[in-house]
């Protein structure tokens, strides 16, 4: 988590959404949440509500994310509408996310030479738990209803006991990561989050048009990726 929180150029991000959040009140501040979100995805953790229940019973976590036990306020751990109305701020600032990856990227190749030069990529669902789009109207939905995701099947291949081929579909409604990374050391090079039935080997190209090719040697793909 420190090392995480230490290799991140974030001071930018941090202005910026300091001055965004304007001076409204800051029982937690945005550093602090920034640190949250950091932690919920070193640690794994899927859901906001799983998080919150470890840093309930994790003193040591909440001491490295700036949380303190003593401190006035309410609850010990921000309330699930605090991540929510965070992740809504941080969203907008996407440009700025992009950019501290990049640089991250740029700098580990400064640092390692071989690094960049085996590629393994990959694609995966990201399933959304939000409400599908009705054709009516829905008021009630609200922001519960996900706007920009779509339908997409995939398919498995598996040989029953009669050597016969067997195709089995699966749905998902939601969107799709692409991510190529470097094979030695498992770190992430490019990515991308297009809808779930968009075009994978498109994506997967557009990303190897920019700077990866200059050092790339191999990049390995499984089957759909065939074109």
């Amino acid at each position: 988590m420190q090392l995480a929180l230490e290799g991140l150029e974030d001071e930018t991000l941090m202005k910026r959404l300091e001055t965004r959040r304007g001076n409204g009140r800051n029982d937690y501040p945005v550093r602090v949440l920034w640190k949250l979100i950091i932690a919920m995805k070193v640690f794994e953790y899927w859901t906001v509500a799983s998080f919150r229940r470890e840093l309930g019973r994790n003193s040591q976590l909440r001491k490295i994310c700036g949380l303190n036990d003593f401190g006035r306020k309410k609850h010990l751990v921000p309330h699930d509408r605090v991540f929510t109305k965070f992740i809504k701020l941080l969203s907008g600032e996407q440009e700025e996310i992009d950019r501290m990856f990049t640089e991250t990227v740029v700098g580990l190749r400064e640092e390692m030479a071989s690094f960049g030069e085996s590629l393994a990529g990959d694609g995966k669902f990201l399933d959304s738990y939000a409400s599908t789009p009705s054709k009516k109207l829905n008021l009630k939905a609200g922001e519960r209803a996900e706007k920009d995701a779509a339908w997409a099947g995939e398919e498995y291949y598996r040989t029953d006991k009669n050597s016969k081929e067997q195709v089995k579909t699966e749905w998902h409604y939601g969107f799709k990561a692409k991510l190529i990374c470097d094979v030695k050391t498992e770190l992430p090079l490019a990515y991308s989050v297009l809808e779930a039935n968009s075009d994978e080997k498109k994506a997967m190209m557009e990303m190897l048009l920019n700077e990866l090719r200059s050092r790339a040697a191999y990049l390995m793909l499984d089957k759909g990726y065939d074109c």
